[in-house]
């Protein structure tokens, strides 16, 4: 619950009472009633349309595979959490694209894709592209789960976890969806209901910056 749940609740009420104002416990005059009506009618347009914009949102999502991400995106905070940012003038080798991940010191530090296509049935690799500009190796968590995993106890054993030491420079990692389905300990993970990707670090030293170039599936 939030805020804005609040209000679309309160916008179904009033809806009620302004086309129904025999409803309200008090009785209001016509020149009353049909201004109300036309305030109630602007939020409703206002939530029909930011509902619109969501569905649009979504249905392009779904559509992005084999990627999972569209890096022409001017804005990637409706699709992850974190310091994240888009970068178009790197000059990293030949892409012009690519996302500046920027890392704390925090006990654990890095970003979450967690609006992203959710069924990778139909795919046998995650290919990740990432770039690490420091002159020294940087140690990376990639974690990712499932719908069912994300509703039940948060157990590390529910999902897929593994360790991406990534080498000065471009890295290229490859890895298995049969590995990825097999992860959950006592179940097989859900394949067309993938709800989150992790990328993170554990108590860096320092801040640190990588950059993610792709992110895709094969």
């Amino acid at each position: 619950m939030d805020w804005q749940d609040i209000l679309r609740n309160q916008v179904g009420v009033w809806t009620i009472l302004a086309l129904r104002p025999r409803a309200s416990l008090t009785r209001k005059s016509r020149p009353v009633v049909w201004p109300l009506r036309l305030i109630v009618a602007a939020l409703l347009a206002a939530e029909i349309g930011a509902t619109a914009r969501v569905a649009i949102q979504q249905y392009h999502v779904s559509q992005l595979l084999p990627a999972l991400y569209d890096f022409r995106q001017p804005d990637p905070s409706p699709f992850w959490d974190g310091v994240i940012a888009p970068v178009t003038d790197h000059a990293i080798d030949a892409h012009k694209r690519a996302l500046r991940i920027s890392l704390s010191t925090a006990h654990y530090s890095g970003v979450s894709l967690h609006n992203l296509p959710e069924d990778w049935r139909d795919y046998d690799r995650l290919v990740i592209d990432l770039y690490n500009p420091q002159d020294h190796p940087l140690p990376m968590i990639l974690r990712i789960n499932d719908m069912e995993h994300d509703l039940g106890d948060n157990n590390y054993n529910d999902r897929f976890n593994t360790r991406l030491p990534l080498t000065p420079g471009p890295n290229q990692f490859k890895l298995d969806l049969d590995r990825i389905k097999a992860a959950p300990e006592s179940r097989s993970m859900n394949m067309q209901t993938i709800r989150r990707l992790i990328l993170f670090t554990v108590a860096l030293p320092e801040p640190k910056t990588l950059y993610l170039r792709d992110i895709r599936l094969e």
